[in-house]
């Protein structure tokens, strides 16, 4: 994976952007060993035009950011094979 903050994002790997708005919609990181947990002030629970988000097969621990919520129009989300903790509220509307 290679993104270069000098660079537009839509160019970057996993990225896939509007052909109209230019917003980034898609992001799939999937199977790209990042570790740890997610952080919850990270910059992307700001990108409220997110639809899609795959995170799976990574080897990330901790629980999921309720910040997931932010992101009004996620019309799909993978997050399986991975290590969360999930808070009922969180648990809900994820079902």
């Amino acid at each position: 994976m290679s993104w270069n903050k000098s660079t537009n994002c839509c160019n970057w790997d996993g990225v896939t952007c509007d052909k109209v708005t230019s917003n980034d919609i898609e992001l799939d990181i999937s199977c790209s060993e990042l570790d740890g947990s997610i952080d919850s002030s990270s910059r992307l629970f700001r990108d409220s035009h997110l639809r899609r988000l795959n995170i799976a097969l990574n080897y990330l621990i901790g629980q999921i950011p309720s910040e997931l919520l932010k992101l009004t129009e996620l019309t799909t989300l993978s997050l399986s094979d991975n290590t969360f903790i999930v808070e009922p509220d969180i648990l809900k509307l994820l079902m």
